[in-house]
């Protein structure tokens, strides 16, 4: 499995190798494939960020949702 940066610098390299091809005409013929594969690479972009556990974080509480790396303090009262 990749890291999130590493799913993210590629996400971002297909959208521009999509945006050349769209505007330089002999690879105008490969922009509709580059588009029908970009909700696969954006589902799989999405995988890799929310599997990425390289970062600690403490677990949550039973009745928190998120934050996980701010202090409970620091949110203020919601």
């Amino acid at each position: 499995m990749t890291t999130a940066k590493n799913a993210v610098i590629l996400g971002t390299l297909y959208l521009l190798v999509f945006i050349i091809a769209l505007y330089v005409r002999p690879l105008f013929i490969f922009a509709p494939w580059l588009l029908v594969g970009s909700p696969f690479l954006l589902v799989w972009m999405v995988f890799n960020i929310l599997k990425d556990d390289r970062q600690p974080y403490p677990e949550l509480g039973k009745h928190e949702w998120g934050y996980r790396d701010k202090n409970r303090d620091e949110l203020g009262l919601f």
